[in-house]
């Protein structure tokens, strides 16, 4: 029989431990918030990889409160990957020009896309969840997935996409930098549009995208914790990133638009 129990030892109660010591601990840990409080106050604190993508995002803030439906009559959408592991993320947009996203489908390893969508993205859009609720559907997704095979010209992720869906496939931007501002831009000023949060995830059909977002989408980082290198460590969390990222860069909603539609609305 294995047990096992944790102690939690108060701050400066360790009396075999030097001040030097201490002091050398809080100097080590000084620019590292998550390791500070756990090496140094003691406390239970989440250790990421390395350095967010995105440390605007809040859990408080944009998980919704509960599980959600897809509203019928919203414009929705589909955000792709398809670098390694196959993303599909699903959303809607509001009225007002909110994005709430609803489901992630991925397949974790080497597969294609076909295989994505005849086993998960079809059966959920035929399900009492998605079926009728759309108004239209966009398809968007990293730019490279509109480059064709070199062993068959007539193939790429954007023509499975099309012949799939019958739309017309949406690319993101040329470059990780204005990927990555396009999204930022959903969350400037708080991220809010007339006093709501501009981007809001369901909690249990996005938990993926939630995990991601809250930081294990991460950059790579050094021995002394500094990014060594611009573009986010690929994993299963990227998938779901980098499909949100190029969704948001070409959806990205502003609040005087919202503003506009809602006048609309009302007039």
């Amino acid at each position: 029989l294995i047990q096992k129990q944790v102690w939690q030892v108060p701050y400066g109660d360790n009396l075999h431990l030097k001040d030097e010591s201490r002091q050398a601990v809080k100097k080590m840990y000084a620019n590292d918030p998550a390791s500070y409080a756990r090496y140094v106050e003691g406390k239970f604190a989440v250790i990421y990889k390395g350095e967010k993508v995105t440390p605007y995002y809040k859990r408080d803030l944009h998980l919704l409160p509960g599980p959600a439906e897809p509203v019928k009559g919203l414009e929705s959408f589909r955000l792709w990957d398809s670098w390694g592991s196959p993303c599909c993320v699903l959303g809607q947009i509001t009225t007002i020009g909110r994005l709430i996203i609803y489901d992630v489908c991925l397949i974790d390893g080497n597969s294609d896309l076909r295989t994505l969508i005849n086993t998960q993205v079809e059966p959920l859009l035929n399900s009492p969840r998605w079926k009728g609720k759309a108004r239209s559907w966009r398809d968007i997704g990293d730019f490279t997935m509109a480059i064709r095979d070199q062993s068959n010209i007539e193939e790429s992720s954007k023509m499975v996409i099309q012949r799939a869906f019958k739309g017309r496939f949406e690319p993101g931007p040329s470059t990780w930098k204005m990927v990555k501002q396009g999204m930022d831009g959903m969350f400037e000023g708080h991220g809010l549009i007339q006093g709501m949060p501009s981007v809001q995830l369901d909690p249990v059909g996005a938990k993926l995208l939630d995990k991601a977002l809250a930081g294990q989408w991460h950059y790579p980082v050094d021995n002394q914790g500094k990014r060594s290198r611009e573009k986010p460590v690929k994993d299963i969390y990227s998938h779901p990133g980098d499909a949100f990222a190029n969704g948001c860069a070409v959806l990205r909603p502003s609040p005087r638009k919202a503003d506009i539609r809602k006048a609309l609305e009302l007039a």
